[in-house]
């Protein structure tokens, strides 16, 4: 089973978030440095499987004035960031990209990206692609996905987009 989180192709290098640090600068920092340096904002525990995270543990949801910005996740143990999923659309990267964006918005910019069904999940969908560093993803059902799938196949295999009015629902970016 393939989960969206194993990849190994991360370059942090480009990337460049408004209103939020370079999330390169998050990813390996700890949680103590987390909040003394967003000291203006609420932080509360949260499951991690709330955000497509195979794991019973907690991370921690970062917030403004009301506004959900971001969630964080270590692993087990280690006191330094893992993982980041922004979930303001307040926050664009620096190619455009945010929460919000429609996928046919999102597949002009990227035309060779696939989908793809979280299997620990399978509530949402995320899309892949050779030219970006993060994950958008889709919370959907069988009658609200994305794209159609070959059933047939061990894994769900993409076959084509059918929803391009579907919204970005939020983005990770996890460190290797």
């Amino acid at each position: 089973m393939a989960c969206k989180k194993e990849r190994d192709d991360y370059r942090h290098d480009n990337l460049n978030i408004e209103k939020l640090e370079n999330p390169k600068q998050i990813l390996g920092m700890s949680i103590s440095d987390l909040k003394k340096k967003y000291h203006d904002a609420q932080f509360s525990e949260e499951p991690m499987f709330n955000y497509g995270i195979d794991s019973e543990s907690n991370g921690i949801l970062i917030e403004k004035h009301g506004d959900k910005l971001f969630f964080v996740w270590t692993l087990h143990g280690i006191d330094q960031i893992h993982g980041v999923t922004i979930l303001s659309k307040s926050m664009t990267f620096k190619d455009g990209v945010h929460v919000g964006m429609n996928l046919k918005s999102f597949l002009n910019k990227y035309p060779r990206a696939t989908a793809k069904i979280d299997m620990t999940q399978e509530d949402y969908e995320y899309l892949i692609s050779p030219e970006i560093i993060y994950i958008p993803e889709f919370i959907s059902t069988d009658s609200t996905r994305i794209a159609r799938y070959d059933h047939n196949q061990p894994e769900p295999e993409f076959i084509k987009f059918k929803n391009l009015e579907a919204k970005i629902d939020r983005i990770t970016l996890t460190s290797n």
